[in-house]
């Protein structure tokens, strides 16, 4: 339903409203699919005595479909921003643009981190060194703080006006 009332269902010519809510809804729908991953991901990886094997298993089926999920993330992401900045004859209104300048950092910082899991970390990880199972849990929980961050930001992106008045 919030895709229904979002800046970017609103923005643009009415005939594609229907296209820009459910390109809306994808976008916060993977969103959800990642940061969801990741919290049911934390007390898996939290240390504790644990089967190595299970958790290289566990983790590979994370990267997996969150690879796919920051695909579509990004994808939609990048169109309700095209769609919502490119629907005005007015400017841009400074703070939301740094609001969403702010939110790509972050979101830029989470896959900077996801692929260090996913190149670096979870290899190290299945030959068992010791540093990979210490490291990962750090990953991920900055990942999920990222995440939060950007729920935050997000909630004052929906209260500002995208165009100045």
């Amino acid at each position: 339903l919030v895709a229904l009332a979002s800046h970017a269902a609103a923005a643009g010519a009415p005939g594609l409203r229907a296209l820009r809510t459910a390109n809306d809804a994808v976008h916060l729908l993977a969103a959800g699919f990642w940061v969801g991953g990741l919290a049911v991901l934390v007390p898996e990886i939290v240390p504790r005595v644990r089967d190595a094997g299970q958790l290289v298993a566990l983790l590979r089926l994370f990267s997996r479909w969150g690879t796919a999920s920051v695909a579509v993330l990004v994808l939609a992401g990048t169109l309700d921003a095209v769609a919502i900045l490119s629907s005005a004859d007015m400017g841009w209104s400074g703070a939301y643009i740094g609001l969403l300048a702010t939110k790509i950092v972050l979101a830029a910082v989470m896959i900077a981190l996801a692929l260090t899991n996913r190149l670096a970390v979870l290899p190290a990880l299945a030959r068992g060194e010791k540093e990979a199972a210490e490291t990962i849990p750090l990953t991920v929980l900055a990942e999920l703080g990222g995440a939060l961050a950007i729920l935050v930001i997000v909630g004052f992106l929906g209260l500002t006006a995208p165009m100045r008045m």
